[in-house]
């Protein structure tokens, strides 16, 4: 390996996002190419820092067998995000390439139409289980404490949604208590094969940022963010709506990093404190 080549693989390690910003300016046939010197981890942790219409095209470049690996490198989210622009039949071959359970599991997700509630869903960085306690919860989410939550849905051991828990609530809950007992907005959720437009208008949109998606039965499929049906339904009333309170929502955003922050440094303040006894 030229000393050249082995400087650009180590900046792209250890600048991934920098990295992918520099390539997304050059022809999608010379990128390809040079990821293809990479291992597909490494290939992928660049890939998921670019824009979706330039990674998908970039995955075409590539033998479908190495593509495959790639995406089975990508988390759930980002892979579901690349394949959902591919034709149906091209997505099938790709999948069929990787494992039988990431592949079963996206399926779920890719197979509504364009026009439907369950082709905008995205997975939601936190969701935990019913039987899980406070504590654990709060465990669990320092983990992604990098991410602002509001609200975080709850399922039991089958996926099944079981509602919503509020960062406030889990904040002033006592330690022991589940996590189902705190639910709220139990019907809220969205059938995956509504249309997107008979949803514009939901009465939720008022409170929430996002509205979780279930099957046909009640299984958690993930979620939808008003953003992004607002980007598929422009000039609707939601786009407008958003318009008018996006500096609102910015405050809230700050409001709701501010509260991981504080379940941070709770859960090191117990943590000091029980080592200390």
């Amino acid at each position: 390996m030229s000393n050249d080549l082995a400087l650009s693989h180590l900046f792209c390690e250890r600048h991934p996002s920098d990295a992918a910003s520099i390539l997304v300016r050059l022809h999608p046939e010379y990128v390809s190419s040079f990821l293809s010197s990479l291992s597909p981890a490494q290939g992928m942790a660049l890939i998921q820092h670019m824009p979706t219409a330039y990674a998908t095209q970039l995955l075409t470049y590539f033998e479908n067998d190495y593509s495959a690996r790639l995406l089975s490198h990508a988390d759930f989210s980002t892979s579901a995000r690349l394949l959902r622009p591919f034709a149906a039949l091209q997505r099938e071959q790709l999948m069929a390439r990787m494992d039988a359970t990431q592949a079963a599991q996206l399926s779920r997700i890719l197979n509504y139409p364009p026009g439907s509630v369950g082709n905008l869903v995205e997975i939601p960085p936190f969701t935990a289980l019913g039987d899980w306690t406070v504590r654990h919860a709060q465990q669990e989410l320092k983990k992604i404490r990098r991410q602002s939550l509001s609200e975080f849905p709850v399922v039991d051991e089958e996926q099944h949604f079981l509602g919503l828990v509020s960062m406030h609530a889990l904040l002033t809950a006592r330690d022991t208590s589940r996590l189902d007992a705190l639910c709220e907005a139990k019907d809220i959720a969205l059938p995956a094969y509504t249309a997107t437009a008979a949803i514009i208008n939901h009465s939720a949109w008022e409170k929430n940022l996002s509205i979780p998606v279930v099957d046909r039965g009640g299984i958690l499929l993930g979620v939808l963010h008003r953003a992004v049906l607002t980007a598929h339904i422009p000039g609707s009333p939601i786009a407008r709506a958003h318009e008018v309170f996006a500096p609102v929502l910015a405050l809230a955003e700050l409001y709701w990093a501010a509260s991981s922050s504080v379940i941070a440094m709770i859960g090191h303040k117990k943590n000091h404190s029980e080592s200390s006894k």
